[in-house]
């Protein structure tokens, strides 16, 4: 009986997750997103952009083969692995802390926008890597408590094809050594057939590009994994405070405060492979790595942190009762409703401002960008991300003075989280207070066709690349030859996006454009979304 309730609760909550993100499939892909499904096309898989191992481009050319060619099918393989790292995550967290913890941390995989977010981005980090990630370290986990040797190899075999899909995996093999000197020295041999059974089916990759000829597939990825590494220098600090800004932005401060108080009521040496986790992850990208998107790097520690977060829940909520639950979801919604009055005042955005002479001027409206290579994009009011941030620190003082009254300060504080969360989902999926560039995207392209426009086509949007032609700009002309725009003609087509760069940057091939566009080519219209002007289209 006991185990039918517990089948019910985790096919409940699956459902649930499945629910919430299945309007999710539709969004159109964002520049390295519109990669990932023009390489791996219906003629076969090409690793001519996608310089990583082929484990992640073999799973979406299956689905593809299965589903179909599109972007829709792309989506939907995330979203498989998504629903089955939050399957793990729960199998973790009961393994760890037990039923309650796993319970709690399966909800908030299943609503929390940084999780709903990673199990619907088409790459690797969020969805594949992530699941491999977690299901290595708990195989490893039940192998150490249970002593049966089919888990150590079950866990090498998950090493190995975590290795296959992106070389940052090896983290893992950092995080089970560490783990193992803190806490299970008895064991520390088992990490030799783990890393040579792992290493040893990494190694199926050089040898079959070997003997297949396609040598260069696997030394284009080691290039393309050394131009990402080096050292930080003086800049660590302010990549230490970069990368702790992406994580309360993006896992907002419940993420970043709750792990906090676990930390502070430790108890368990197993929990002690949760804090590695995040804190190997967390100091590699701010020591090693000199670029990229943090906040999808750093999807690969959401399920530690949501564990870490559902136990101090329950460790502030120690007697959890209806009552807590109905004050936070009702506390929630009137917050939601705040956050979203605050939102409704947003003017026109000036990311990329192609005004004339005025390349330098950053966006004068109080926005922050949610916005990376691989989406999403959108925007939040400043002001409501400070309402969040300052009003959960003050929840958070106060629960150290208010004696008597912590408890209603604490469902306050995960109301407030819970309701930034709603309203961040709700910005990702339906875009009600922010530019919806799916729409103007197939706007521009409708345009585009139905004025029977002139080519080349110029754009530094890879979605545009893939919508008009069906081909990545990184092998057409205009991406590898600015010069060429405005000397033969044809249309640029530019998406309004966040500035991500400094405008004064030529080395950014997104400004060296948009400068070239604005004086070499006429404009032939703006396309609005509401009071948002967020695409162009040029005559050049």
């Amino acid at each position: 009986m006991k185990n039918d309730v517990k089948f019910v609760f985790l096919a409940g909550v699956i459902l649930m997750s499945i629910v919430i993100r299945l309007p999710g499939l539709q969004l159109a892909p964002v520049d390295d997103e519109a990669i990932w499904v023009i390489e791996i096309g219906e003629a076969g898989i090409s690793y001519d952009v996608i310089t990583h191992p082929p484990f992640a481009h073999l799973i979406y050319s299956l689905f593809m083969s299965v589903l179909g060619h599109s972007y829709h099918s792309f989506r939907f393989t995330a979203l498989v692995f998504g629903i089955l790292t939050i399957i793990v995550t729960y199998c973790l967290a009961k393994e760890i802390y037990g039923l309650r913890v796993a319970r709690v941390s399966t909800v908030m995989m299943a609503i929390l926008f940084y999780s709903v977010l990673a199990s619907l981005q088409i790459d690797m980090d969020g969805s594949i890597l992530c699941f491999l990630t977690v299901s290595t370290l708990y195989a490893y986990l039940i192998y150490l408590k249970s002593n049966r040797g089919r888990w150590l190899l079950v866990s090498s075999v998950f090493l190995g094809i975590s290795l296959l899909t992106k070389y940052s995996a090896v983290l893992i093999v950092l995080i089970v050594f560490v783990y193992m000197i803190m806490s299970r020295r008895d064991k520390l041999a088992s990490m030799l057939p783990f890393v040579v059974i792992g290493g040893a089916i990494f190694l199926l990759f050089p040898v079959v590009s070997y003997v297949s000829g396609n040598w260069a597939i696997f030394t284009d990825t080691l290039g393309w994994g050394s131009e990402n590494v080096e050292s930080r220098g003086m800049g660590i600090l302010k990549s230490s405070v970069k990368h702790v800004y992406r994580i309360v932005q993006y896992g907002t401060p419940l993420l970043l405060l709750f792990p906090l108080v676990s930390f502070a009521r430790r108890r368990r040496k197993e929990e002690n492979l949760l804090y590695i986790w995040v804190a190997v992850y967390f100091l590699f990208y701010t020591f090693v790595v000199s670029a990229g998107n943090i906040s999808r790097y750093f999807m690969i520690i959401i399920p530690p942190l949501v564990i870490l977060s559902a136990r101090a829940f329950l460790i502030l909520f120690s007697q959890l009762r209806m009552r807590d639950l109905l004050s936070i979801v009702g506390v929630a919604l009137v917050l939601f409703g705040v956050i979203c009055l605050q939102n409704g005042g947003a003017q026109t955005i000036e990311p990329f401002t192609l005004e004339r002479q005025n390349f330098g001027v950053i966006s004068q409206n109080a926005d922050i960008w949610y916005s990376s290579t691989s989406g999403p994009n959108f925007r939040v009011s400043s002001f409501s991300f400070i309402f969040v941030l300052v009003g959960s620190v003050l929840l958070v003082v106060l629960c150290s003075f208010a004696k008597g009254h912590e408890g209603k300060l604490w469902i306050v504080f995960v109301a407030l989280s819970l309701a930034f969360n709603m309203f961040l989902v709700e910005e990702f999926l339906f875009h009600k207070y922010s530019p919806d560039y799916n729409d103007v995207m197939r706007d521009m392209i409708s345009y585009y066709n139905v004025n029977n426009l002139e080519g080349p086509l110029y754009s530094v949007n890879e979605d545009i690349a893939y919508f008009l032609t069906n081909e990545s700009f990184y092998n057409l002309k205009s991406k590898a030859d600015r010069s060429t725009l405005g000397k033969e003609g044809g249309t640029a087509v530019v998406l309004n996006l966040p500035k991500r760069m400094s405008l004064v940057d030529d080395n950014y091939a997104g400004n060296f454009m948009i400068r070239d566009v604005d004086e070499k080519c006429e404009l032939l219209k703006v396309f609005y979304d509401g009071k948002y002007d967020a695409g162009y289209v040029y005559d050049c």
